[in-house]
């Protein structure tokens, strides 16, 4: 069956498979309930019934102001089957974010899944006057003054649809769209005013699916967990992925007090997350075998010491380690093949020791699957602890304008050291400086092409001629190179956009500005791509410093050691605190963990450009030491 739009995915699915259960919801006593597939589909040509019964038409824009949970599914395909294009964001947005987002992307109509949602979007309504109805999922208190907007709720508008289901007859509606069709315009985070507004088309999503369902193999019927925020592409497009494969969806959170839980009665077959949840997992293993001490802790470190150095040469014995040169398919399997063979009884005993019940906390049916980890780089330890463990752990890569997987290892046969091959709806290629295609081996950035890159940014020309160049390769604005088996390899970014391992993106820029508008501050870099936190260098003001020494009595023999004492590190922690705080706008993953104070000013030529700007790419070369210092806890 033709799938032309993502809306005829689900279509597809429940045509097929109308018995299987498609998401799980929690009751009033927390426990999962089933909506099967012919019901998930039915409530979705109710809700997009809903719409047209309230005058949605085909090309608006409707706001989705939502986090994850079943209704989402419903709000957005109801939407996009009428041909609609939605402009998703979460329920934390800022006013600001909400104002500038809504209003450039035209939204006549706007949903809010909760009470501040709603609050949020009414206090923006000034600054967006094409606005004109607010859908409401959950109940909410009404103020007095709406502004002059019409206020619907989910309920009311489901009883509408579900009225007028045969005279609206929204699967026609369906079946008219196309895959070139704009599906989404996703606003890419950022602390500046004006983030860009990814528009994609359904082709976008839906060429990915058959690739994707190659590498992350799940069968109809099984199910997976989803945590993560719906609005970023990684999660929709594992949940596209989802309903292509007729799998069941459990809605859940990451924290872990309802994770664990949650995991234990889910018992799902695939658990996609980002870095910093499969680090928050190998975290709490850690600390828990810490707690119990002795014997049990020593055995613990032993089993994961071995287990890591067997895993490590197996993988390279059977193919699955990163080979950069051709002599690798000898020498890796080469010296690899003793080790395997010698130490396999101790890997054995670690493995009924130790990771053996490390598997069982995932569940039984997490053996026949495995996780996605996306968003951001994984730490090379967590992909190394679970390899051992035996927990199949694939990493992949992508960015909002390629809808947004670009590369992803297999589940199954995971390449230790590269984020996988291309798509095959996708080509790759690394390039010099000068736009130059680079030899196998050699790093620069990733361009890519295809059928999932994005259609350009929204109202902007200019950056997308920017980003994409005539003969259509997109510029990533990331490092990496391939290997000889054409894997890809990541070495870091060009662009200056920050991605914690939680997937947030930061735009350094705007802290970096705040920072120095204080007298003690000559040149602050905002650091922390793939970490935990933000961190940051401070080159420090000398002469403003040592006046305030002065003022307060501070007697000091070396300029470098008095910046390491407690009373000057005490006050510049107090300094950060006050200019990048949540009262100066800034969001609780743009404030600065840690930093290091330096004495030394940047020179042009090594730490600055000859536009005296930052040389970003260089600050990990020559700052090591004080990057480990401030990431290493």
């Amino acid at each position: 069956m033709e799938i032309n739009s993502v809306p005829q995915v689900l279509r597809t699915s429940a045509l097929k498979y109308p018995k299987l259960v498609a998401q799980y919801y929690k009751d009033e006593n927390k426990d999962f309930q089933p909506i099967l597939y012919e019901k998930l589909y039915e409530n979705v040509l109710t809700f997009a019934s809903g719409l047209m019964s309230s005058g949605c038409k085909r090309g608006e824009k409707i706001g989705v102001i939502m986090d994850n949970r079943p209704e989402w599914m419903v709000c957005t395909l109801g939407a996009l089957t009428l041909g609609m294009i939605d402009v998703p964001r979460g329920t934390d947005s800022t006013v600001s974010d909400l104002e500038y987002i809504l209003s450039f992307a035209d939204c006549k109509i706007v949903i809010a899944e909760t009470q501040n949602a709603f609050n949020k979007i009414l206090e923006a309504k000034d600054a967006c006057p094409v606005l004109k109805t607010i859908i409401v999922v959950n109940e909410i208190d009404e103020p007095n003054d709406v502004k002059g907007l019409q206020i619907l709720y989910y309920d009311e508008l489901m009883k509408s649809g579900k009225e007028n289901l045969q005279k609206n007859n929204p699967e026609s509606e369906m079946l008219k769209g196309t895959l070139d069709d704009l599906s989404t315009i996703i606003f890419t985070s950022g602390t500046t005013g004006e983030p860009k507004g990814v528009m994609l088309s359904h082709r976008n999503f839906v060429a990915q699916l058959p690739e994707l369902a190659k590498v992350i193999a799940i069968e109809p019927g099984r199910s997976s967990i989803a945590v993560l925020p719906i609005w970023h592409n990684f999660e929709r497009e594992c949940e596209f992925l989802l309903l292509y494969r007729a799998c069941a969806i459990y809605y859940s959170s990451p924290l872990a007090s309802v994770l664990l839980p949650d995991l234990a009665k889910a018992n799902p077959y695939v658990f996609p997350s980002v870095p910093r949840v499969w680090e928050a997992v190998y975290d709490a293993i850690f600390k828990l075998m810490k707690t119990q001490g002795g014997v049990k802790n020593a055995i613990f470190k032993a089993a994961v010491a071995i287990g890591s150095f067997w895993k490590a040469r197996q993988l390279k014995l059977a193919g699955r380690w990163c080979r950069m040169k051709k002599s690798d398919f000898i020498t890796q399997p080469l010296f690899a093949f003793l080790p395997v063979v010698l130490l396999y009884p101790l890997y054995l005993l670690a493995d009924v020791l130790v990771f053996k019940n490390i598997r069982k906390r995932f569940g039984k049916n997490f053996k026949y699957g495995g996780g996605v980890s996306g968003g951001a780089a994984l730490p090379r330890n967590v992909d190394m602890f679970f390899a051992a463990a035996g927990v199949n752990l694939c990493e992949g890569y992508g960015i909002t304008e390629t809808a947004p997987v670009v590369a992803c290892r297999d589940m199954y046969k995971s390449v230790f050291g590269t984020v996988g091959k291309p798509l095959g709806c996708l080509e790759a290629r690394i390039v010099d400086p000068d736009g130059n295609e680079c030899p196998q081996g050699k790093e620069g950035e990733v361009w890519v092409r295809g059928e999932s890159v994005m259609l350009g940014y929204y109202k902007d020309e200019a950056k997308t001629k920017e980003a994409i160049t005539e003969d259509s390769w997109f510029k990533t604005g990331d490092l990496g190179l391939l290997s000889v088996d054409g894997e890809l390899v990541l070495k870091g970014r060009v662009k200056d956009t920050i991605v914690l391992r939680g997937g947030e993106n930061i735009e350094p820029v705007p802290i970096e500005m705040k920072l120095q508008e204080s007298m003690f501050i000559t040149t602050a870099v905002v650091v922390g791509q793939d970490e935990r936190n933000l961190g940051a260098l401070i080159v420090v003001d000398e002469v403003s410093l040592k006046q305030w020494l002065s003022e307060n009595n501070i007697e000091y023999d070396d300029f470098d050691e008095v910046l390491k004492t407690e009373v000057v590190q005490n006050m510049f922690a107090h300094e950060i605190r006050n200019l990048v705080s949540i009262k100066n706008g800034f969001k609780i993953f743009e404030l600065i963990a840690k930093f290091k104070l330096l004495s030394k000013k940047f020179e042009v030529g090594r730490e600055l450009s000859i536009k005296m700007e930052v040389r970003r790419n260089k600050i990990p070369e020559f700052f090591e030491k004080e990057l480990k210092e401030i990431f290493e806890n």
